[in-house]
């Protein structure tokens, strides 16, 4: 038996130190007896009221009983003591370098200097963190649990504080006062980490079953070093009021577990605007501590619905645009009951969609939203029953979103790449740029307004003063095109907006089938200034003088001359123009059919084929071969293997242009095995253009309700 086993008994009146712990570190070997020993005597000198400058020598007791458990973990970690090690050596190796003849050696020398102070002044702001480390490898050889950011707290309030102040007995620079409190602090702070859980159950489920724990439980709960002792707490604490008692760093998740989530899901499901109130006013902390906090608190909050408005914003504010954030804000977004949407919960949208990093990433997740947008400004096609008010606010959110995606040099082009938006479809999941579908969007709830009686410039209002003039006039003529002639002041507007589209000078389809509609119908009254504003669109009429100079130029092989968008623009629309535009510009129009030809309606300025290199020369027709052969599961799995040039995003995007142009090609073929074919798509973009593909050909009637063509 030890010389520790074997102490006397404590001397009545002073017994602070069981037997059961004195056995627990006996049990580690050399150093926990040693931390034993000194422990006891402490306890010996403080009960001796005879012993002089008793409570100095039971500091330095306390000292070294901790020093003794420390060097069980032993001293390999970053520290002051070794930053500062480094610095000595390096200015070692400077002072060689610049007695030395080379000057690269000294450059390399000096840079070196630079990191190792740089590391040392990291490790002088991190107090006490040696120490919590040595602490956290005992923790991590007793329980095998690493600690968390509670566990760390909690020795920086125990063991730190207890070695500082021991330590400035031992040194002269603090007097020994308040030994005994020393005493039963160190002594706790050793029984936290050295204890049998199985033991101490009882002791941990009476804290975690208070209805109304003090200040002083709260103090006792803080200071558990035991990753273990925490997780069993909150797998049982049931009073909301430890939200407040307990510090933030209990309740923050850490790599791969989150002791505190059981407890906060149920405080959620019992009062969610409690909780949800708690995490709004710590989010700035949250963040600052670990931003992957904010996204568990997100994602925690999923469940709340509505009752998660203000935080979901706060989480977006503290963010700084963490695209997990952006995501579970999302996914909340939509969950939350279209009856309980307000006109916040559309700022929080919008705030979402206008990241720009994440419509680029997350085209298909945004794509979602656009889709909740519109259904709470007309919930099942019907207005709210609120004078408007929520869709008025949807209305500004789109097109302050589309200006701001639109004001992104290189995002302006991208809409005029889409030769008819009336040919896209909000929740497509194969668009890869998400202006696409966000210019679908503001044209669809345009149209919803329109056919609820909304005046025409209350609904292009937002459109007209947000949006750059170029894309703004064309997506006014489409929404005019598509809700067709109304009354005067369709045609009014109708007349204004032919003279801004012509002017654009590089019309596409939709913008040409306005014209034809608007020049084919105008009233007589409205004529004479439909034909000023094209002429005025158009130009100057150029000489004839001109037109042959270019002519000539254009057939000279050493280089042609660059065409006049004007001149094309005026071509192009040669067969809609009015008679007095059309004449005055028909030496224009000729010059160019005896080039170019006659125009016809305008065709996409790019046609993009997608593609997948499997690495093999798998292409579209290789798994259109597999699918017959095989079966669509197989070659939906080859699809999601495919190796694609660029990035991940890329590849998504390619893969789902092909998935969706496989399902369009043979929809039969495709619908013989969804679930098979389901389980193969690993990602939720990949199985949306699936279903969506699916049902569009049903929708056609290309597949009838058993998966056959009709």
């Amino acid at each position: 038996m030890s010389e520790a086993s074997q102490a006397m008994p404590d001397p009545e009146g002073s017994s602070t130190i069981s037997s059961q712990l004195v056995d627990l570190l006996v049990s580690q070997g050399e150093y926990g007896e040693r931390a034993a020993r000194l422990l006891q005597a402490a306890q010996r000198v403080l009960a001796d009221e005879e012993m002089p400058a008793a409570e100095e020598v039971a500091q330095s007791c306390c000292r070294g009983a901790l020093d003794a458990l420390l060097k069980m973990a032993g001293e390999d970690f970053p520290g002051v003591l070794g930053a500062q090690k480094d610095v000595i050596a390096s200015a070692k190796q400077v002072v060689a370098a610049r007695q030395g003849d080379e000057a690269g050696g000294l450059d390399e020398c000096l840079e070196r200097l630079e990191q190792t102070v740089a590391a040392l002044e990291e490790q002088e702001s991190d107090k006490g963190g040696f120490r919590i480390r040595q602490v956290g490898q005992l923790v991590h050889d007793q329980t095998g649990w690493e600690m968390g950011p509670g566990e760390r707290l909690a020795v920086d309030q125990s063991w730190n504080r207890f070695y500082r102040e021991t330590s400035g007995v031992l040194h002269g620079s603090r007097k020994g006062q308040g030994a005994r409190r020393t005493l039963e602090g160190v002594t706790a702070a050793i029984g936290r980490l050295f204890h049998d859980l199985m033991e101490d159950a009882a002791k941990l489920r009476s804290y975690a079953q208070l209805e109304d724990p003090s200040p002083a439980d709260a103090e006792e709960v803080k200071l558990w070093s035991d990753p273990r002792a925490g997780a069993y707490f909150f797998a049982e604490a049931v009073s909301a009021a430890w939200l407040d008692l307990l510090p933030l760093q209990r309740f923050l998740p850490q790599p791969g577990r989150w002791p505190a989530q059981p407890y906060l899901k149920r405080l959620l499901a019992g009062d969610p605007e409690l909780v949800c109130a708690w995490f709004e006013g710590r989010m700035d902390a949250l963040a600052e501590a670990d931003a992957e906090a904010v996204v568990s608190a997100v994602m925690l909050l999923w469940q709340a619905g509505i009752d998660a408005l203000r935080v979901m914003r706060k989480a977006l504010g503290v963010a700084s645009g963490n695209r997990h954030v952006l995501v579970g804000v999302a996914e909340w977004a939509q969950q939350v009951p279209v009856s309980q949407r307000n006109r916040t919960w559309v700022q929080v949208v919008e705030e979402v969609l206008a990241a720009n990093g994440f419509a680029r990433s997350d085209t298909w997740q945004c794509g979602q939203l656009l889709v909740a947008l519109l259904e709470t400004a007309y919930p099942g096609g019907s207005p709210r029953g609120d004078g408007g008010k929520l869709a008025t606010g949807v209305r500004h959110a789109l097109a302050t979103t589309l200006a701001a995606h639109l004001g992104a040099p290189d995002q302006y082009w991208t809409t005029d790449l889409v030769n008819d938006l009336r040919q896209v479809a909000v929740d497509d999941p194969t668009h890869h740029v998400f202006l696409v579908p966000l210019t679908r969007a503001v044209l669809d709830l345009a149209a919803a307004d329109a056919a609820h009686g909304v005046d025409l410039g209350v609904r292009t209002k937002p459109l007209m003063q947000s949006v750059p003039t170029d894309p703004g006039h064309r997506l006014r003529a489409v929404h005019l095109l598509e809700t067709g002639p109304t009354g005067t002041d369709w045609w009014t507007a109708a007349v204004e907006a032919t003279g801004q589209v012509v002017a654009l000078r590089s019309p596409r389809a939709d913008v040409f089938d306005f014209l034809v509609r608007v020049m084919a119908d105008c009233p007589q009254g409205l004529r004479a200034d439909l034909e000023e504003g094209v002429l005025t669109a158009l130009g100057p009429v150029p000489s004839q003088a001109d037109i042959d100079a270019w002519v000539t130029a254009h057939q000279d092989p050493a280089g042609g001359q660059p065409l006049n968008d004007r001149w094309y623009c005026a071509w192009s629309l040669a067969s809609v123009l009015p008679s007095p535009v059309s004449a005055a510009w028909q030496p224009v129009v000729s010059a160019l059919q005896n080039i170019a030809g006659a125009p016809t309606r305008p065709e996409p300025l790019l046609r993009v084929d997608s593609y997948v290199d499997a690495g093999h020369g798998m292409a579209t027709e290789t798994f259109l071969a597999q699918a017959h052969e095989h079966g669509p599961a197989a070659a939906a799995a080859a699809l999601t293997i495919a190796d694609v040039p660029g990035d991940d995003a890329d590849a998504e995007s390619a893969r789902a242009q092909l998935l969706a142009e496989l399902v369009s090609a043979d929809p039969e073929r495709w619908a013989e095995d969804p679930e098979g074919v389901l389980a193969a798509l690993v990602t939720h973009r990949l199985r949306h253009v699936y279903l969506y593909e699916l049902i569009s050909a049903r929708e056609s009637r290309k597949l009838d309700g058993t998966g056959s063509l009709t």
